[in-house]
């Protein structure tokens, strides 16, 4: 019984260890400049349809998260109110998709998509 309960122990230390790693995913039709995800790294500039390298996540991340840009002199916010309540999101790599629900009320969506687990 003890020899299953440190196996299972050591399971669960292992899966902790991964990491959560997000990337920044510009789906937004246009290029957009000055971008600054929320508690991420500030772009000065990312194209269409691109996406930036995958950061390890230093604090908990959530099925959304804010961000900040601009397309031509059109600002985007979106600004979470809380993640009470919302999972972290699990070990391994996610994407999060910026998108433009409606221009003319700068209305953004900020997702995170599974992308593949990472390999061992």
């Amino acid at each position: 019984m003890r020899a299953l309960l440190l196996i299972a122990l050591i399971a669960t230390a292992c899966v902790d260890a991964q990491p959560v790693e997000t990337r920044d995913c510009n789906r937004t039709g246009f290029e957009i400049a000055n971008s600054a995800p929320y508690e991420t790294a500030v772009y000065a500039v990312q194209a269409n349809d691109t996406c930036t390298e995958y950061r390890v996540a230093t604090t908990e991340m959530y099925a959304y998260t804010g961000a900040s840009f601009y397309i031509g002199t059109d600002r985007f916010d979106r600004i979470p109110v809380d993640f009470v309540g919302e999972p972290p999101l699990t070990p391994g790599r996610w994407s999060y998709e910026i998108r433009i629900v409606d221009y003319s009320t700068r209305t953004i969506s900020t997702n995170a998509v599974r992308d593949d687990a990472l390999e061992d």
